[in-house]
């Protein structure tokens, strides 16, 4: 078990191969902590490289997060399990999707000091061209309904 934290925490990129059963089975406080720590710096190489963003409520976070160890007296052996699939869930392909569940776990019962409650969300580019392509499905749905409309009053008027 040694040696698969070790590789963990020597990681310099984010396409290196986890073992997601070895990380699921380690639930002691001492490798949940470093497996957070890890998660923590994967997340931010992986916001980087997506040019992904950190928000907390309104406010876009431009520090890197910084977390408190778990807290031992809350953690029964089942929360202890849950955590460390997530952890595995989200070290093995890390995606914004898989920080959120992960870190909104964390959040949800306090299990990890000072928490503030924070999302990956996407960059500013990605963000114009969802809501771009939002707007496209509106203006294309309306062209349909005209469409629509045209093709009820032409009728068989030019047969």
């Amino acid at each position: 078990m040694k040696t698969m934290i070790n590789t963990i925490t020597n990681k310099d990129s984010i396409d290196s191969i986890v073992d997601y059963k070895a990380i699921k089975t380690q639930t002691s406080s001492k490798e949940l902590n470093l497996n957070i720590k890890t998660a923590i710096k994967l997340a931010h190489e992986y916001a980087s490289k997506k040019e992904y963003r950190f928000k907390q409520g309104e406010l876009v976070l431009e520090n890197p997060i910084v977390f408190g160890d778990l807290k031992e007296s809350n953690l029964s052996n089942n929360r202890r399990k849950k955590i460390a699939k997530y952890l595995a869930f989200f070290l093995s392909k890390p995606t914004a999707k898989k920080f959120n569940k992960l870190f909104n776990i964390l959040w949800k019962n306090n299990e990890i000091e000072t928490v503030p409650k924070i999302k990956m969300v996407y960059g500013v580019k990605e963000d114009a061209i969802v809501s771009k392509r939002k707007l496209f499905k509106d203006l294309l749905k309306q062209m349909l309904l005209a469409k629509q409309d045209y093709l009820v009053e032409k009728g068989d008027f030019y047969k």
